[in-house]
Order: C-alpha cells, then structure tokens, then sequence
C-alpha cells in the first residue's frame, strides 16, 4: 500500500462519501443511514472499507461478492448492485491482484457474467482454474433453498477460501428469515439465501463489508434501529405483514449510501488512491458500457423501465460522477504532496488537542 498522509487519505474519504449520500430523491434516506453508520465507524466509510480490504487480503487471495436484487412484479434483476460489483471486481483485480468471486441468484448470473466479462474479468468455474490466471474470477449461482444454505455457504468457503466478503444491494433476511423489497413485498421465494456465507465470513474473521441504500440489503443490520425509527421505511409506515424489512445480519464495515452503486464506485476509487494506481478506478466511457450491457442482458432500472439508470439517475449523471471521483483521487494525489508541511502541522495540531483533551479528563 502507498505511503500516504493520514489527513490526506481522510479528506479523500470525506469527499467521497459526500458524493454517494447526495440526495437526488428528497426523501433523506441516504444521509440518515449514512449518519448512524459514520457514528459506529468514526472515520469515512469508504477510507475504513477499503483499508480493512487491503490490509485483509494479499495477491493471489479470492474475494467475494454478494449481489443481485430480484424486482417484483417483474422477476428480473435491478440494475443497482449489478454495475457495481463489476467496477468493484475490476478494482480488486487491478489494484491487487485478487480474484472476484460473484455470489448471486440463477436469475442474475446470465447478465453479471457479461458484466464482468465487459469490465475486464476472465471468467472460469473452477478454483483452481481461477487461479491460475491473472485479472480472472468467477461468477456463481447460490440455492434460493434455505434448507441448503448452509452446505452451499460452506462448499463456496472451502472451493474459494476467500479473504473478504462484500455484499452489494443483496437482500438480507428480517428478523422472521423473510427477504423484503423496500415496499414491504416479500421477495424470498426470488432470492439466493446468502445470508448463510455473511454468517460463516463473520465466524471466520474473514473481512466484511456491506453497501446499501435502504436498510434491507444484507449486512446492513447495525443500522436496522436508525432505519426504523428515523425513516419513513420503518413498521409504522411500511406494513407488511411479514414484519419488518430491515435486515438483521450485520457486517463488520458498512457503507451507507444514497445509491448502492455509487458507493461500490466511491470505495473503487479509494482503493485506488491508498494504492497510488488511478487505473484502478474505471473511466466514464466503460462506466456507460457497462450500464448498457446491463439493459441489453434484460436488467431494470428502479423505476422498473429497461433503461441504462441505477435508481432513476440516468447514464449522463453517473457519468459525470465517475469523472468527479477520479477529479478527486488524482487532484488530491498532487496536491498532499504539495501541501505536505501545512498537513503534517494541522496532524501536529490534532495530536497536541487530543492529548491536551486526554489529561483534562484525567484530572
């Protein structure tokens, strides 16, 4: 990992996660979220994830990737999640030499091999095959039975041996092992029960990370009391009869963002600044690519229409924010060397203040 200042690598990740909490809708959801999450990390969401995920892995070691959201009434996959896991996929390849393992449902696995394949991924259903070869990973398909969860779960663990987990817009289970949508319509008969390798990744010590946006995405259950008492997606508000749709599994670090994929672009973009390779983050042309692969392989955007729009923001926007991120990481690369000794007095500054707070509370 590049030697970098720690107040540099901070403002990074201050910038980043305002970008992903940018509320487009008006309903404050994202920032909610974001708050209750910042106040369990301490630091930038993006900066905590991408560090636990380098500093978790070595060459060579696998990675999975948790994604897929089935879309009622119409049964096939959102785009949001999707897009994503394949800039992450290429970031890890790139910035590290992992391996991704894509963990989705039966439904979603056809239109995430093309986007792994668009995103630079050599594809192979074998381990050891994977492993073999450099900028290559796989994408699986895990039972929607959740009487064979647990035999799957281990029989990934063990094939792949993996060294992080990140789950990106995955449903997760409620309280009752019921899977929601974020209307209160019960999904679970369309979902791959996932939640089994969240669990066994989390027994393991293995690094886990959770993006979402609402609250019912798997690993998001630390912010289940923020989601249901402060958002209009809590009980009193959503009534589905199957209880709440918040998801009770919980990972170690949480990204909370206004939009799933805008978060998995954000943390691309810091591993790529703690790495010092701006190429690890993809560029605005493959980021249009990639939306248009997804809505060519028959994948919907949130409003429900087959457009290239994660969450009804279309293809010029997400564009542009791409752009944005790797404004960020390659501006503030140049100038925290240039600003290196007015930095290195403010962590000075920090240091003295705190200690100054330490012995005050002492006394």
């Amino acid at each position: 990992m590049t030697t970098i200042h720690p107040l540099v690598a901070e403002a990074v990740g201050e910038n980043l996660d305002a970008l992903i909490i940018l509320d487009l809708r008006g309903y404050h959801l994202g920032r909610i979220l974001y708050r209750g999450a910042r106040a369990l990390a301490g630091e930038p969401l993006t900066l905590r994830a991408a560090r636990a995920i380098l500093s978790g892995t070595e060459l060579g070691d696998s990675v999975l990737l948790v994604t897929g959201f089935p879309f009622i009434p119409y049964g096939k996959p959102e785009l949001d999640g999707l897009v994503g896991t394949a800039v992450l996929a290429r970031a890890l390849a790139i910035a590290k030499g992992l391996h991704p393992v894509v963990v989705t449902d039966a439904a979603t696995a056809p239109a995430m091999r093309e986007l792994m394949t668009v995103a630079g991924l050599n594809l192979y259903e074998d381990a050891e095959q994977m492993r073999s070869y450099p900028h290559s990973g796989a994408v699986l398909t895990f039972t929607q039975d959740a009487d064979r969860a647990e035999g799957d779960a281990h029989a990934v663990l063990y094939a792949f041996s993996p060294k992080a987990l990140v789950t990106i817009e995955k449903p997760g289970a409620n309280d009752r092992g019921v899977y929601h949508q974020g209307t209160g319509a019960d999904v679970s008969h369309l979902v791959a029960k996932t939640d089994a390798l969240l669990t066994h990744a989390l027994a393991r010590g293995i690094v886990t990370v959770a993006i979402g946006d609402l609250g019912n995405e798997l690993g998001m259950g630390s912010l289940a009391k923020v989601m249901e008492a402060e958002t209009s997606f809590g009980q009193q508000f959503v009534a589905a009869p199957t209880g709440s749709i918040a998801a009770v599994g919980a990972a170690e670090h949480v990204i909370a963002a206004a939009v799933s994929d805008w978060a998995a672009y954000a943390l691309s973009a810091m591993i790529a600044f703690l790495t010092g390779n701006n190429l690890v983050l993809h560029t605005a042309s493959l980021q249009r690519q990639l939306l248009w692969t997804a809505v060519r392989c028959g994948v919907l955007d949130g409003s429900g229409r087959g457009e290239p729009a994660v969450d009804g923001v279309g293809e010029e926007y997400t564009a542009r924010l791409v752009e944005l991120m790797r404004d960020i990481i390659e501006i503030m690369g140049e100038h925290g060397q240039r600003y290196e000794k007015p930095i290195d007095n403010l962590a000075k500054l920090r240091a003295r203040t705190t200690e100054a707070a330490k012995g005050a509370s002492h006394a």
